[in-house]
């Protein structure tokens, strides 16, 4: 599990959000999809295509973590793993 945090100039957290690696968005599926869809997948521990079943190390994935509403005064961000998780493949 991933989580971004966004800050003001003052280095002060403004809001922060969380998604699982394998999920990323289309632009147009960002203007088509509502809220609950998008965090739907973001929420996804095996990804959007089951790509987190099997993370071999040093192999890398995509994640988005989308911003509904982002607060005013966004400086910076900080994008870290804040979890990690055995996904159980089927059967096994």
């Amino acid at each position: 599990q991933v989580q971004v945090d966004l800050y003001d100039s003052g280095k002060n957290i403004l809001a922060s959000g969380t998604s699982y690696c394998d999920v990323n968005f289309s632009k147009g599926e960002l203007e088509s999809m509502n809220e609950p869809e998008l965090e739907g997948y973001m929420e996804t521990k095996a990804g959007r295509n089951m790509n987190n079943m099997d993370i071999k190390p040093s192999e890398t994935r995509d994640f988005a973590v989308i911003f509904i509403k982002p607060p005013k005064g966004i400086e910076t961000f900080d994008p870290k793993v804040v979890d990690t998780y055995k996904v159980n493949k089927p059967g096994g």
